[in-house]
């Protein structure tokens, strides 16, 4: 890498915010699923950073210390019929199949609106550069839920559904890739002059968190009638590869923290992937519901008495 081609960057750049700090920003997917209305809204932060540590006061050092650039775009509603829209609804679809067979109902789940946001952002300093790749994808699925008697039951067998398609957006003529990560952080660093081959990953990829909901972390809230199951996963190093030059270390990790949760409107117990929503039972202790019998009881009781008495 030149100074040259590091000065060339900047100008790209101008006028966006820089980043005060650098994040470790997580990797997360957000369901709020809504059975009576048989609809659920996916959020997506596929949020991925790559760290290139080099020595202090090498020629690196001294071409990116100081540099830092961000930038933010968005496309709303994206159309059905693109292949971006077709690669998400086919994922979803294909993971539930893989994991019920042939007539999972996973087949009748759609995806009924899609939008994006892309935010990338890069910061150095004379021992380390991050690089970190957010993609949010805003996702809202029908056909869920099914009515079973007094239950809802809702299919989660695509919930560790991963998109191995490049999903390209186009950003004022420019196609933007939002699933993999790889090819734009060589062309920012130029690793490929110092040795490094960064290989092309799919980071859209929620197969680790194949544990049935059963297995997940539970909890229900009384007060807003709302179940919650989380899982959280320890940090995944998805790419890594060291460089002794000149007897100096340079060292490059592209690193993800993926957490999922899942907020299901109403009391929703969940048996292998399926939650089953039914009426919240009585948080009222045993006693006290015998006591208010009795009463009712001797109430009515008192009552009828009253009024046969009146009668005569």
């Amino acid at each position: 890498m030149t100074d040259l081609k590091v000065l060339a960057l900047m100008p790209l750049f101008l006028g966006f915010l820089v980043y005060p700090a650098i994040p470790a920003n997580a990797a997360s997917a957000t369901v709020m699923a809504y059975p009576t209305q048989n609809m659920a809204e996916l959020i997506i932060n596929d949020s991925v950073y790559a760290v290139f540590t080099y020595p202090n006061g090498s020629f690196i050092s001294r071409a990116l210390n100081g540099t830092s650039f961000s930038y933010t775009f968005s496309v709303m509603n994206i159309p059905k019929g693109s292949d971006i829209f077709q690669s998400i609804q086919e994922a979803i679809q294909a993971q539930g199949g893989n994991s019920q067979g042939e007539n999972d109902p996973s087949a009748n789940i759609s995806l009924i609106n899609a939008s994006v946001i892309l935010s990338k952002s890069f910061q150095a300093n004379e021992t380390a550069a991050i690089y970190i790749k957010k993609s949010t994808l805003i996702l809202w699925l029908s056909g869920v839920f099914t009515r079973n008697g007094s239950q809802i039951v809702g299919n989660f067998s695509w919930k560790d559904f991963k998109i191995e398609k490049h999903l390209f957006v186009d950003e004022n003529g420019q196609l933007e890739d939002i699933n993999f990560f790889g090819e734009d952080l060589m062309d920012v660093l130029d690793l490929g002059e110092w040795g490094f081959e960064v290989p092309q990953l799919s980071t859209i990829n929620f197969s680790e968190f194949n544990q049935p909901l059963s297995q997940w972390n539970r909890t229900y809230n009384s007060a807003t009638n709302s179940t919650i199951f989380t899982k959280t996963l320890s940090s995944q190093t998805l790419y890594s590869e060291s460089l002794t030059i000149n007897g100096r270390t340079y060292s490059f990790r592209i690193v993800s923290d993926p957490t999922y949760t899942i907020s299901v409107q109403g009391y929703a117990v969940a048996q292998g992937n399926q939650l089953i929503v039914s009426r919240a039972p009585s948080t009222y202790p045993s006693y006290v519901v015998v006591y208010v019998a009795v009463v009712f009881i001797v109430v009515a009781a008192g009552a009828s008495a009253f009024l046969i008495k009146r009668r005569l």
